[in-house]
C-alpha cells in the first residue's frame, strides 16, 4: 500500500474530500480516524494523507491526538488537509507545534474551501 488517507469527518465534507483523494490517487486505502484512533494504528506505507474539518479556527482533538500518536521512519511523507467552509483560521498551525515535539516539519499547507 503505497498512500494511507486517514480522516475524520462532522458532517461528511471531509470524508467526501478523502473519497477524491482515494480515487485520485489509486493505490490508496481511505481510513477513518475515528475507527482506529484507539487502537494500535498500522502506519507503514509510503504516504499518508490526514483529511479533517477546523473546528473554532483550529484542529479537532480527535486530530490533535492522532497526530501525536503518528509513528514513521522519515521516509514517509505525511500531508495534512483541512477543509472548511469559508473561515479556515490556522489549523496547520497548531500541527506544526505537535509536530515540532515529533522534529517533523510542515512543507507546505493545504485548505480546502467546501463549495
Amino acid at each position: 500500500m503505497k498512500t494511507k488517507v486517514f480522516y475524520f469527518t462532522g458532517t461528511g465534507n471531509s470524508l467526501y474530500a478523502a473519497k477524491q483523494i482515494v480515487q485520485n490517487l489509486g493505490d490508496a486505502e481511505l481510513i477513518s480516524i475515528s475507527k482506529v484512533i484507539d487502537t494500535d494504528i498500522d502506519f507503514s506505507c509510503e504516504k499518508i494523507v490526514i483529511v479533517f474539518p477546523v473546528y473554532l479556527w483550529g484542529l479537532p482533538n480527535i486530530i490533535s491526538e492522532f497526530i501525536k500518536k503518528i509513528k514513521v521512519p522519515n521516509t514517509t511523507s505525511v500531508y495534512a488537509i483541512a477543509t472548511n467552509g469559508g473561515l479556515a483560521g490556522d489549523p496547520h498551525k497548531y500541527i506544526k507545534e505537535i509536530l515540532k515535539k515529533k522534529r517533523w516539519y510542515i512543507i507546505r499547507r493545504i485548505s480546502y474551501l467546501d463549495a
